[in-house]
Parts: C-alpha cells; sequence; structure tokens
C-alpha cells in the first residue's frame, strides 16, 4: 500500500475511533476533534483518512494536539502533512 504514512496512524477499536499515534498521545480535550467513524478494513480506512471531511478533521485533530502543553520530538501537523501527501500520492496513481 502506497499509503505507508497512514500506518503511523493506528487506530483504536471501538465505535466511533480515535486517531492514535505513539508519539502523538492524544489529550482529553482533543478527544472530540480526533474520532473517526470505525472503518470496515484498511481500504475503508483509506477512505475516511482521504476524504475532504477526513482530512479536515485530521487537521483539526494535530492542531490540538500540537497545542497541548507536552512537548515532542515532532509535531503532530508534520504527521498530518505526510498522511495527506500519501493520500495525494495515492488519489493521483489511481
Amino acid at each position: 500500500m502506497k499509503l505507508a504514512a497512514l500506518a503511523l496512524l493506528a487506530v483504536v477499536s471501538a465505535a466511533p475511533m480515535s486517531f492514535q499515534h505513539p508519539m502523538f498521545p492524544v489529550a482529553d480535550e482533543c478527544n472530540p476533534h480526533c474520532t473517526i467513524p470505525k472503518p470496515k478494513d484498511t481500504t475503508h480506512l483509506r477512505s475516511i483518512l482521504c476524504s475532504r471531511e477526513g482530512r479536515r478533521q485530521m487537521f483539526v485533530c494535530a492542531t490540538c494536539i500540537d497545542a497541548a502543553p507536552e512537548t515532542r520530538h515532532e509535531t503532530a501537523m508534520d504527521e498530518y502533512r505526510r498522511v495527506i501527501e500519501a493520500c495525494d500520492v495515492e488519489l493521483f496513481n489511481e
């Protein structure tokens, strides 16, 4: 799968699901911004995250995570950009 960056966004098994990443734990105040519908499979997850609404939601989530006081080696916005780039490459190659 060309969406390797999406593999970095592991999702928790719950409905709705939360974006989770070991480097970017989702703070409680960000949970409302960092949820997606529970995907049926990897292809469905890709379509959710790469949709216009999915991109918007990931942006809001990354912004919220980066606004939290925890210090990280890398920003959530950097990860967001990698996911969006992977989505664009995948859509271009379809």
